[in-house]
């Protein structure tokens, strides 16, 4: 706690420079401050190539049939020349704040690059598990520009069990 004493020294400094305070008001506004300044933001971020933002993988983007949420973010953009990959998560919100709660699949995880509008999908992507939820896919490649789906499955057996799509324009 600031003291009385503390207060007014600190009173006496903002009157040599002609700011006049109540005592209340400079309490308020440093008791503010304060509680203001114990904020705790939550930032993701992982090593390697550089930083992921919390909010692009942890945004619902698409949900598989159960309810669970996945949320991606390109780590490399692929273009015409170049393989890309992309990081992305699977959660499900918490049910008392709506935070996601990361969440690994059960099976096997696999991501299909489809062309809807062409009824064709592009070269096999390579998935890896890197934590609880957290996935990396390489081996990214669009064949041609127009509409994609990124399509993340969840298989048994080599049977599709549950799918989430994310739309994309390439």
């Amino acid at each position: 706690m600031t003291s009385k004493r503390a207060v007014q020294c600190e009173l006496r400094r903002l009157e040599l420079w002609g700011v006049r305070l109540r005592a209340s008001s400079f309490l308020f506004m440093s008791t503010t401050l304060l509680l203001l300044s114990c904020a705790n933001p939550k930032y993701v971020t992982l090593g390697g190539s550089g930083a992921v933002t919390q909010s692009a993988t942890t945004t619902c983007q698409a949900k598989f049939s159960s309810g669970d949420c996945v949320g991606m973010n390109w780590q490399v953009r692929p273009n015409q020349t170049t393989y890309g990959s992309f990081t992305f998560k699977t959660f499900r919100p918490n049910l008392a704040d709506g935070s996601p709660i990361p969440e690994t699949l059960p099976g096997t995880v696999a991501v299909v690059l489809w062309m809807p509008s062409m009824g064709h999908g592009s070269v096999p992507v390579t998935v890896t598990q890197l934590d609880v939820g957290t996935y990396s896919a390489s081996n990214v490649f669009f064949t041609m520009q127009g509409d994609w789906q990124i399509i993340i499955q969840l298989k048994s057996a080599n049977a599709v069990q549950d799918q989430a799509i994310i739309p994309i324009t390439f």
